[in-house]
């Protein structure tokens, strides 16, 4: 399996010189109906690392186009700049680029060891008119980006990242992050979440906006986002090695087993 992941697809171009095997996703996301193109790495076990690399964030998550519908249907000024906590491959980032046009700017991070993809992606978009997307490496708790924090922020997104503060015990370096973020940004940060630990992420939750000093609320209660047609995408596809967490199991959301998908927005009071 190491073996296999770290070695280069051939389906990749060859410029890309990643260290683990990519291939297409597929079928190719839209965002309000432009194509977003772009790799992921394939079987690879999205909980373990492989070969030193976080494979967690290689991987195009079932919640990310959930995610990514999501988005599509808010009122995204262009020209505006936007952060992406947590990237992954980067198919949020290219959604946010599409939706801010060449006038704005995208700033994607992520752990230096998934790196590598998300860099390749954000250099092949080719969404006409898109904003460009620095891609680069954070970690949880440090200051953000200068591209992020400079001011003139309009909006940070993170997709699916709870369950891997509480997993790794993070759960308070997350927060300081989730935290900067909404201070910085206009319209605050907006969290997405496969629901995995209910009551640990509500607790993620609260220390995110406690982190603010009294600043920052959720805007609301978390809302339930449609997850019609993505339930049956597995990690590691399309090679058919797929490895799902048991939430991932059902095929309508509600259904024991099945997979609910909630969305918040931490904002200045």
């Amino acid at each position: 399996m190491a073996q296999e992941v770290l070695t280069a697809a051939a389906s990749a171009p060859a410029f890309l010189a990643l260290p683990f095997r990519v291939v297409p996703v597929c079928p190719t996301p839209t965002f309000r109906g432009a194509p977003l193109p772009l790799l992921e790495a394939a079987s690879a076990p999205p909980r373990t690392s492989v070969g030193g690399h976080c494979v967690t964030g290689l991987h195009v998550w079932p919640s990310t186009l959930a995610a990514l519908r999501h988005l599509e249907s808010l009122n995204l000024p262009q020209g505006a700049r936007y952060l992406d906590i947590s990237a992954g491959a980067g198919l949020l980032a290219l959604g946010l680029a599409a939706a801010a046009g060449a006038a704005g700017h995208v700033t994607a991070t992520e752990l230096p060891s998934s790196l590598p993809l998300l860099h390749a992606n954000a250099a092949t978009a080719t969404t006409p008119g898109a904003a460009p997307i620095t891609a680069c490496a954070h970690t949880w708790g440090a200051p953000l980006p200068p591209a992020a924090a400079a001011g003139g922020l309009h909006l940070a997104v993170a997709c699916d990242v709870l369950h891997c503060a509480i997993r790794d015990g993070a759960v308070d370096a997350l927060a300081a992050t989730l935290a900067a973020a909404a201070l910085a940004a206009e319209a605050g940060a907006l969290v997405v979440w496969e629901v995995r630990s209910g009551d640990a992420e509500a607790e993620a939750l609260g220390r995110a906006a406690h982190a603010g000093g009294g600043a920052l609320e959720w805007a609301a209660p978390p809302a339930p986002l449609n997850v019609a047609g993505l339930l049956g995408r597995g990690v590691g596809h399309p090679d058919g090695e797929i490895f799902l967490p048991p939430s991932l199991l059902g095929e309508e959301a509600g259904e024991k087993g099945g997979r609910v998908v909630l969305a918040a927005t931490l904002r200045r009071r």
